[in-house]
């Protein structure tokens, strides 16, 4: 039984990285544009939940002079994509033109990808409101 548990154990984890392999994999564009990936407290692996839940944060520490100017307008775009690689959207709110901007354009079409890469559900959120641009993906795998 022991070697049964530690066994399911493995392959949980290998299930785990593959499912960030493949969100890193579709945020490549934004890492070579200075977005990093953060990481949790209290684990060595990025994500801010233990199995079967994720959660993986990314941010634009490049953007510092950006976010610190007063006359920035605040956007959040918060919603999810199902299984069947439908957006609902729960917040959309910000400049009209930045939902046409090349960074919006991006992060739907690695949204996309995401879902058809690992075919489940998650959540999202792109937004400013913490004093830096970041990304959170969140689901259960």
């Amino acid at each position: 039984m022991k070697y049964l548990k530690s066994f399911n154990e493995s392959m949980e984890n290998q299930i785990y990285q593959q499912v960030f392999d493949s969100i890193k994999d579709c945020f490549q564009e934004f890492e070579d544009n200075g977005w990093e990936w953060s990481t949790s407290s209290y684990r060595d692996n990025l994500s801010y939940h233990p199995m079967p839940h994720f959660k993986y944060i990314m941010t634009d520490r490049e953007e510092d002079e950006y976010i610190n100017s007063s006359s920035i307008k605040r956007f959040e775009f918060t919603g999810s994509i199902n299984s069947n690689g439908e957006i609902l959207w729960e917040t959309k709110k910000g400049i009209k033109s930045f939902e046409k901007s090349e960074d919006f354009q991006d992060f739907i079409v690695a949204i996309k990808r995401i879902q058809e890469e690992i075919g489940l559900g998650f959540g999202f959120s792109y937004n400013n409101l913490g004093g830096e641009r970041r990304i959170i993906i969140q689901g259960r795998i």
